[in-house]
């Protein structure tokens, strides 16, 4: 991605180009997204433990970084795409087991008030990915956008 503060960004969504206006993004310094690892073998427990810490974890961020309310509508719904950076000291670099990270987070903008709801009624795409950090730290960046065609 160009400049991940002003860019515009075209992303292919289905046969057709969907221009991306970057409007700002939340970062997790020194976390990473739960691992699929974390849920697996383990009940409903597991699951709503891990849930809850993040939506804290997410209002704590969005206050602290001062962030106001996504302007997600039903007539203007957002992009938002989740880049999971692992650093040094993670042996193993399993991109698959970040699956989660998208819904963890969408639900914690929710619940912090950012977004009105987390359907496809405000948020028009979303996605994740994880690479290697090129400074060797860990953080997980939440990217959102406007969309227009």
């Amino acid at each position: 991605m160009e400049n991940a503060l002003s860019g515009i960004k075209e992303i292919s969504k289905g046969a057709r180009i969907v221009n991306l206006e970057l409007i700002r993004y939340l970062v997790l310094e020194n976390l990473l997204p739960p691992s699929l690892n974390d849920f697996l073998g383990r009940g409903w427990r597991t699951w709503a433990k891990i849930k809850s810490d993040w939506e804290l974890i997410i209002a704590y961020e969005v206050k602290k970084q001062k962030l106001s309310p996504i302007p997600a509508t039903e007539q203007n719904p957002v992009h938002f795409w989740v880049t999971a950076e692992f650093g040094k000291g993670k042996r193993r670099f399993d991109w698959d087991n970040t699956i989660l990270s998208p819904k963890m987070i969408g639900d914690g903008l929710r619940k912090a008030g950012m977004i009105p709801n987390d359907s496809g009624i405000y948020i028009a795409h979303g996605s994740g990915e994880a690479v290697r950090s090129l400074d060797g730290k860990n953080r997980t960046v939440l990217y959102y956008s406007k969309v227009f065609a």
